[in-house]
């Protein structure tokens, strides 16, 4: 028998029923094990199909398929969701209007003059400079 045509074992892919070693051959042909019979095309299969998937071995899966993935279509059924009030979640106009107000006087006094205008980078050259300081005790003490 040349190698070419030599029956290839799948390292560690067993049957998920039986635990019976499955050919490559006879995955690419059908999902049903050779050995208890087992149609391995069922829900409950459903990651051990997704990983031939994932590994190129089977690619004659259709996602869409509803006996397959019944469970998953069901779940995502958007009239068993709950009625959600989005009212609940929306921003209160009250609550924004509290803080347009304060930054307003806050913007009025500072066109007044009231309040000073902070400087972003006031105090950035201290600061370096005391880092540095602090830099060079370090490297005295080395």
């Amino acid at each position: 028998m040349t190698e070419n045509k030599k029956k290839k074992v799948l390292e560690g892919i067993v049957c998920p029923e039986c635990s019976a070693p499955l050919l490559d051959e006879q995955l690419q042909e059908s999902l049903i094990c050779p050995s208890c019979k087992t149609d391995l095309k069922q829900p409950k299969f459903l990651d051990f199909i997704e990983y031939l998937i994932a590994n190129g071995l089977v690619s004659n899966i259709d996602f869409f398929d509803t006996a397959l993935y019944s469970d998953e279509i069901e779940r995502l059924d958007p009239a068993d969701q709950e009625e959600v009030d989005p009212q609940d979640y929306e921003k209160k106009k009250e609550t924004f209007s509290l803080f347009e107000d304060e930054i307003e006087k806050i913007v009025a006094q500072q066109n007044k003059g009231e309040i000073k205008e902070m400087d972003e980078w006031e105090g950035l050259e201290e600061d370096w400079e005391e880092f540095n300081k602090e830099d060079e005790k370090e490297k005295k003490k080395k």
